[in-house]
């Protein structure tokens, strides 16, 4: 009888290597796969998040009537009959990194010279300070009585004054008012 050799009367040894082999090949592709599987599900989670900020972005600036200043008017021109009350919309919006107070006047500009020493009482507002975390914003009403007010384009200035900011940091819109025959 011939004997053979030890390695190859030991047939468990080579079954057990070829198993291991095929369980770490398998065990590779699926790590492979897996970790692919989850890139994509993050770089797909990227690409949203960055869509959701631009679209973000876009909603508020639509609502601050297509500006991204600080403060917008909607109408910043307007006709009103004579004798009625006007009430324009102005937007506030802190545009800076923390959270700041605001507070916004309403200047004469040019109005009729008959109608300036009543004008200013014929304008109501809000005068208090508005507190505003960064990117938040607030609407608020101009009214404008026209009662013993005479015909004739009013000019005002709407001005927004950062209260806290250390600099002196003001933004304007302009704002005109025609009162027209009732």
């Amino acid at each position: 009888m011939k004997t053979r050799p030890i390695w190859a009367r030991k047939r468990g040894a080579v079954e057990l290597s070829m198993t291991t082999v095929v369980v770490v090949v398998i065990g590779i592709t699926l790590l492979t796969l897996g970790l692919r599987w989850v890139y994509s599900i993050f770089e797909g989670l990227g690409e949203e998040q960055t869509k959701l900020k631009e679209l973000t972005d876009q909603q508020i600036v639509e609502l601050f009537g297509n500006s991204a200043s600080a403060i917008n008017l909607p109408q910043p021109l307007a006709s009103v009959e004579q004798g009625k009350k006007l009430n324009l919309r102005v937007n506030i919006r802190n545009i800076k990194d923390e959270t700041h107070s605001f507070k916004y006047d309403v200047i004469v500009d040019n109005v009729p010279t008959t109608a300036q020493p009543l004008v200013k009482n014929k304008l109501v507002w809000f005068k208090g300070a508005l507190e505003l975390t960064s990117g938040k914003g607030i609407s608020d009403f101009i009214t404008f009585d026209t009662r013993g007010l005479p015909l004739g384009t009013y000019r005002f200035r709407v001005v927004l004054d950062c209260i806290d900011c250390g600099v002196e940091e003001k933004e304007s819109v302009p704002l005109i008012i025609e009162v027209a025959p009732s």
